[in-house]
């Protein structure tokens, strides 16, 4: 009869044991955590002021006119924009960079250009150049365009427009652009 006793009384202590063992193994853990938390170094990165334009449009080209939807991303404060080209089915036609250069130009980078795009000897070129203009401060650049935007929107204390005519009699092509939406994000 008395080792029922004792097995109880070493049950209890493996028990108790056990229990202290997750409670040191834990709460340290969890203080220690807490300590380092409190210890980081702020995020002293700030976040760009970035905006996002989804537009729908026409492209008339010699009388021949192909819907388009795009998005684009600017980032007015480093000069730099991104636009992405689709045709009504959502197919990519052309994803270009496009930076200001020192206040009195632009370069562009073709990320992805379909063999469409491609076909049409001025797009990548002209899009880049109305993008430049109209939203990275650009100017002159758009010297024999006409250029008709209507409907100011704010977003974000910005005002972009609501719908876009771009006409080029030289290079006989009209876009007309329809802002859809937009949103602002960063500082």
């Amino acid at each position: 009869m008395t080792n029922k006793p004792n097995n109880l009384i070493k049950l209890r202590k493996t028990i108790t044991l056990l229990f202290l063992l997750t409670v040191a193994l834990t709460c340290p853990g969890c203080a220690g955590k807490a300590k380092w938390e409190s210890a980081q170094v702020p995020d002293t990165h700030v976040e760009e002021e970035t905006f996002v334009l989804q537009h729908s449009g026409v492209l008339d080209v010699a009388g021949r006119r192909m819907p388009l939807r795009g998005m684009l991303r600017v980032q007015p404060a480093s000069g730099t924009a991104r636009i992405i080209i689709m045709n009504e089915l959502g197919i990519k036609l052309l994803i270009a960079d496009i930076r200001a250069v020192d206040g009195n130009g632009f370069e562009s980078r073709t990320i992805f250009s379909s063999p469409f795009a491609r076909a049409v000897p001025f797009l990548q070129e002209e899009t880049s150049r109305c993008i430049y203009r109209m939203f990275l401060g650009g100017t002159d650049v758009l010297t024999g365009l006409e250029t008709i935007g209507t409907e100011p929107q704010e977003i974000g204390g910005h005002i972009f427009f609501k719908h876009t005519v771009i006409k080029n009699a030289r290079k006989n092509y009209t876009v007309e652009l329809f802002l859809n939406s937009g949103s602002r994000s960063g500082n």
